[in-house]
This record gives structure tokens, C-alpha cells and sequence, in this order.
């Protein structure tokens, strides 16, 4: 019977779970969501602090991100391509470059592009609050008055 598995030198066979994936791979799976979040996070603070603060502007490097991202995912796919037609003792040598060549490409990609992307998205929300405004008047005359409110709500 067939196992598939992901071969180490320290432990030979490891069983490959979720087609494909090792443990490792469920950690930078998790690791990545995580960076995702709070690169997303950061974005809507920065157009928080642009609009009510006076902040510097973040300039949108959403496709930079997008493309490093890619590139990233890239080689990590072609490494796995080439494990395939590969040696036993080559593949261990492929896998491990390909992973370790692939990770800081995608996981930059993926901060970069999150952190752009939330803050083009919340910046014209802010925009709104701020330009919101609303003046209390007050109209007196014999016997009475009225207190009005106005603006733009």
C-alpha cells in the first residue's frame, strides 16, 4: 500500500495530511491568516490617523504586494513541480530551498498588499465621519423659542 508522505532527514516518512499539506505547512497556513489580519489592522488605522490626525500619507503599493505574493507562491509551486522528477536525495534539497526561498516573498507580498488594500478601502469612510457637522441654533422671541439643529449628518 501506497502512504503518501513528505520525506525528512531527521525523521524519513512523514504522513502528508489535508492533500498535501504537513504540519509545517498548517502552521504557515495559520501564520500567514494571522500576518493578514493584522497587516488589514494597520491599513485602517493609518487611514484612521491620515484623516483625523494629520498623519503621512500611505502610498498604495497594493499590486507590488500582489506580485511579491505571487512570485512567492510561485517558486514554492515550481519546487514541488520539480520534487516530482527528482531523485530522493535531490528532492529533500528542492523542497527545503524551495520552501525557505518562498516564504519571506509571500509572506512580505501578503503584508504589503493587505495594508494598502485596507487602507484605500477605509480611508473615504473616515473622510465621511470627519465632514460631518452640525450647528445648534437658537431662534428667540416674545413668549418663547426654538432650539434647531442643522448640518450635515
Amino acid at each position: 500500500m501506497f502512504t503518501a508522505c513528505a520525506f525528512t532527514q531527521d525523521f524519513g516518512c512523514i504522513p502528508l495530511i489535508l492533500g498535501g499539506l504537513t504540519f509545517g505547512g498548517l502552521g504557515a497556513a495559520a501564520g500567514l491568516s494571522m500576518l493578514g489580519v493584522g497587516a488589514d489592522r494597520v491599513g485602517k488605522r493609518l487611514a484612521y490617523d491620515e484623516v483625523f490626525l494629520g498623519g503621512p500619507g500611505l502610498r498604495s503599493r497594493e499590486r507590488l504586494g500582489w506580485a511579491l505574493f505571487g512570485t512567492g507562491l510561485g517558486l514554492w509551486s515550481v519546487s514541488r513541480i520539480v520534487i516530482l522528477a527528482s531523485d530522493h536525495d535531490v528532492a529533500l534539497l528542492i523542497e527545503e530551498a524551495g520552501w525557505y526561498a518562498s516564504l519571506p516573498f509571500t509572506a512580505t507580498g501578503l503584508a504589503i498588499a493587505l495594508k494598502s488594500r485596507s487602507f484605500r478601502r477605509n480611508r473615504p469612510g473616515f473622510e465621511n465621519y470627519r465632514s460631518a457637522a452640525m450647528t445648534p441654533s437658537l431662534t428667540l422671541f416674545p413668549g418663547g423659542g426654538i432650539v434647531s439643529v442643522s448640518g450635515r449628518f
